[in-house]
């Protein structure tokens, strides 16, 4: 299991109490990580590229799914990692409507008393010790964060047939790339925005070779 503190001292004979132990994740294959890992990668094609952390972290101002939560929470939620924590769960989703209910003009209309009232509705036992949160997963990754420094693993694939022989010789090379704060054209740092009149505005941010290797045809399995 992949353990989740949120606490500096925590008592490892309450593994499984779900409100005073830990969350825990399970890492075998096509599992709660796999579910974890997958369910991030759907929000933040749906909701990327990210200009910045805080665009990641956060949620979006806006009057749809994406103002509900941020990516992490909300790949938490479509996992379903939660779910087995408290089986009885009551569904803060009820309670909402008979306050709305509750609230009425002096025409006697009954009046909503937030803005986007859809983004109060989840469970009573939403943050309790058990339950994994986006909260505990940026305590595990927080530190390593950073901006445009992101890594790219590129795979090409080149193939030739002699003539002569009929013989096809296949060749796979596979790279890392990491983009770096600088800019293609150092005449411009990295802190500013590019001019109109150099490189940078077409090229943006240089990509570095950190890694090269040659791989066979059972790699790719």
């Amino acid at each position: 299991e992949s353990p989740f503190f949120r606490f500096f001292s925590n008592d490892l004979s309450k593994q499984g109490d779900p409100w005073t132990g830990f969350s825990e994740v399970g890492t075998t294959v096509d599992t709660q990580l796999q579910l974890l890992a997958e369910a991030i990668v759907e929000q933040v094609k749906l909701r990327g590229p990210f200009r910045s952390l805080a665009e990641f972290v956060n949620r979006r101002l806006e009057d749809s799914a994406l103002g509900t939560s941020g990516a992490l929470q909300a790949a938490i939620d479509q996992s379903g990692i939660n779910d087995d924590v408290v089986a009885d769960w009551i569904v803060r989703e009820n309670l909402d409507k008979s306050i709305v209910a509750a609230v009425v003009d002096v025409a006697g209309v009954a009046q909503i008393p937030f803005a986007h009232p859809d983004h109060l509705t989840g469970k009573t036992a939403d943050g309790i010790a058990g339950s994994l949160s986006q909260a505990d997963v940026l305590t595990a990754i927080g530190p390593y964060l950073t901006t445009r420094s992101d890594t790219f693993t590129i795979t090409s694939y080149g193939e030739h047939s002699n003539p002569v022989s009929g013989d096809t010789v296949r060749a796979l090379l596979e790279m890392t790339v990491q983009r770096m704060p600088d800019y293609v054209d150092s005449t411009d740092l990295a802190s500013v925005h590019p001019a109109s009149t150099t490189v940078n505005l077409a090229f943006g941010r240089r990509f570095v070779v950190v890694g090269t290797r040659w791989l066979d045809a059972s790699s790719l399995n």
